[in-house]
């Protein structure tokens, strides 16, 4: 309770002796590891995180999460292998939990085998039709699998994205993909609606108001075309967005996806 509250004033290295001290007190608290390894998480410090997780896992050798959260430091030290294998031993501990097949997706995606990342993701987001977070994943590795208009994948993209709005309309990044479906599908009157709710969710995006350019210019209207391209233009350049995608998604996933149910995963 004192490390969470150090962590909601800022306090960082407080509440990191205090999750340590827990740690030391009762070496069956899985929380204590878990905190520690969202510190390391924060710090980039993936060898202390690593160091935390093997330790707590000699006590804990059923915990699915502390699983998860050394599979994610293994991926963001580029040893995908070692990533995959601690989030499949995740889901064997967890079968009924998406997050840890979301995981091994996203390590799927970053390696390049997309077709593999698509077949766990339509696992994922069968076995919780609830998780937006999986629903939308689902739609980005069939996207960036080819899916076109028309195809079955690209209808599954489609329907994907419809279901993670459902499941949470704030999430800002399914209406973005939305928007941009709906505009290669030539619906350019749906597509301005859901970007201009992505854009409105997060100002600081850039890629809604791209998009929202191009669909503009589709309507005829070059002046708002221009206006949202020279916005875009004054923005941060993609590159800074990126970090949405796989190997930073893992660090976001781990660090609300274990600590919370699917209905809130993901909301940043």
């Amino acid at each position: 309770m004192a490390a969470t509250a150090y962590l909601k004033n800022g306090q960082t290295q407080q509440a990191y002796n205090a999750w340590r001290l827990a740690t030391h007190l009762d070496p069956k608290n899985e929380d204590g590891y878990l905190g520690l390894c969202e510190i390391a998480l924060d710090r980039d410090n993936y060898d202390l995180g690593l160091e935390v997780a093997n330790i707590g896992l000699t006590h804990l050798p059923g915990s699915e999460r502390l699983y998860v959260q050394r599979g994610v430091m293994h991926a963001m030290k580029g040893q995908f292998s070692e990533a995959e294998q601690d989030f499949t031993t995740s889901a064997k501990l967890a079968p009924k939990d998406s997050l840890p097949v979301v995981a091994t997706a996203l390590v799927s995606m970053q390696t390049g085998h997309l077709d593999k990342a698509v077949e766990l993701l339509r696992q994922a987001s069968k076995q919780d039709p609830d998780d937006y977070f999986a629903l939308y994943w689902f739609a980005e590795a069939l996207l960036h699998a080819g899916a076109v208009p028309g195809s079955r994948e690209g209808d599954e993209a489609l329907a994907a994205l419809q279901a993670s709005i459902r499941n949470n309309p704030d999430f800002w990044h399914s209406r973005s993909d939305l928007g941009k479906v709906l505009l290669s599908r030539g619906e350019v009157d749906g597509a301005i609606e859901q970007l201009e709710k992505a854009a409105e969710l997060n100002p600081q995006a850039s890629s809604p108001l791209y998009l929202l350019a191009q669909a503009y210019r589709r309507k005829g209207n070059e002046a708002k075309a221009a206006e949202l391209a020279a916005r875009v233009s004054a923005m941060q350049t993609e590159e800074r967005e990126a970090q949405t995608l796989p190997q930073a998604t893992l660090k976001q996933l781990v660090k609300e996806g274990t600590t919370s149910s699917s209905s809130d995963r993901g909301k940043h």
